[in-house]
């Protein structure tokens, strides 16, 4: 959900476990999911932005287990900011937004 008075735009992301005592990066391709990925896989707009408390939701997660997925993205206004939060399993989506 976008909780800014503004539009934003996520430019990437990723999941994080928990290896070896700290959060690691942990995707299927080593690194961050791409801004088009986001676009895809979550259905935003085609003009790219998520209005102010517009909900996306990512129906094929397929996350393992507990991880932490982080956003990276910018607002309208060009400000950067980082969002996110744990994803747990053993909880329904529909409670986890």
């Amino acid at each position: 959900m976008n909780l800014s008075p503004e539009k934003v735009r996520v430019k990437k992301f990723g999941g994080y476990t928990f290896h070896n005592e700290a959060y690691v990066l942990s995707t299927i391709t080593g690194g961050y999911f791409s801004e088009q990925n986001f676009q895809e896989w979550y259905g935003v707009d085609q003009d790219g932005w998520i209005k102010p408390g517009q909900i996306l939701v990512e129906p094929n997660n397929y996350s393992g287990g507990k991880c932490y997925w982080a956003y990276f993205g910018v607002t309208e206004s060009g400000r950067k900011f980082v969002a996110g939060g744990l994803f747990d399993n053993q909880k329904p989506w529909w409670k986890f937004w």
